[in-house]
């Protein structure tokens, strides 16, 4: 087809996920910079909050604002998920003739990506319908906010998504031999997380320092549903941490095997149609365009000579 077809810039795969990495990367830039150092998202320097037996506000003074708003953003799930899909995708991008040839750029680590990202999509969206359901609730945040939360949570998992569905299944994957360490890698993550969020908690509930910076607006827990001090059940909390658990397992699970399934009958798709190319695993095209292309290349290639020969 090419001379030089394994050079990267021959495939347009590698292209959009430069493009995919780009998008990622000054979007969280971007959050960063206008939760700790333009907007302080969290926390202010100088914060008031209103105590319930207090008619006047009480002033608390935060000399590390930058400090509180980075601990507050990267402690969440979603920021954390589009972390972990940053640096695949730049890893993707740098190490692009490796991909499917390694697990961790194979199409079962995509689908486990995958999953973190539906979850986070999920959530993000539960969130959105608890603020529009309460007066005021968006007039909390600010432009900056409300924007790069859109773009982080929904836009970028989205085009995430799309991608890894349109090019990322080159491969069948065997459920029954797969699914013990898939499953448990896409299950390890979100515990890993839970354990994480209950010791954030319990550590800034430790002291009055902390207390107070978690009155003001940073809470100890960001997910209503995840409130193990206040469960939303009326049970005792051990209980409620074990329902808890339960739960996602079994969601993570149910989700990990439906993109698995959905990977499966893409995969089989683009063999019946040609578009799983042997020679050239990375290309968006199907061996026919592959053929025209090449033809039109060889005819520009004659040109270039002829001109040359003028």
């Amino acid at each position: 087809m090419f001379k030089e077809k394994n050079k990267f810039y021959y495939q347009p795969l590698w292209y959009l996920k430069f493009f995919l990495t780009i998008i990622f990367f000054i979007s969280l830039c971007l959050g960063f910079y206008f939760c700790c150092f333009k907007d302080d998202w969290y926390l202010n320097e100088i914060s008031f909050t209103f105590s319930a037996n207090a008619s006047t506000p009480e002033v608390i003074r935060y000399p590390y604002t930058a400090f509180w708003n980075a601990e507050a953003l990267l402690s969440f799930y979603s920021v954390q998920v589009a972390l972990i899909t940053f640096v695949f995708l730049l890893s993707a991008t740098i190490f692009h003739k490796f991909e499917e040839k390694v697990y961790i750029l194979s199409t079962r680590f995509k689908n486990i990506l995958v999953c973190w990202n539906m979850i986070m999509i999920m959530i993000f969206w539960y969130g959105a319908f608890n603020l529009c359901t309460i007066k005021g609730g968006l007039s909390e945040y600010c432009t900056s906010q409300l924007v790069l939360s859109l773009v982080t949570h929904f836009f970028c998992p989205v085009v995430f998504i799309f991608y890894v569905y349109l090019n990322g299944c080159k491969s069948n994957i065997n459920i029954k031999q797969c699914a013990y360490i898939d499953l448990t890698l896409t299950l390890l993550y979100p515990i890993v997380y839970f354990f994480y969020i209950i010791l954030r908690a319990k550590l800034i509930m430790k002291n009055d320092t902390f207390a107070a910076y978690n009155k003001v607006w940073v809470p100890s827990y960001w997910y209503d549903f995840m409130n193990f001090d206040n469960p939303m059940l009326n049970v005792p909390k051990p209980l409620y941490y074990i329902l808890f658990l339960i739960f996602f397992i079994i969601l993570y699970s149910i989700i990990w095997f439906g993109l698995t399934y959905i990977s499966n009958k893409i995969n089989s798709y683009k063999v019946r149609k040609g578009w799983v190319v042997g020679d050239d695993p990375y290309s968006l095209f199907s061996i026919e365009a592959q053929e025209v292309i090449s033809k039109l290349t060889n005819e520009l290639q004659q040109l270039k000579e002829q001109f040359k020969n003028i």
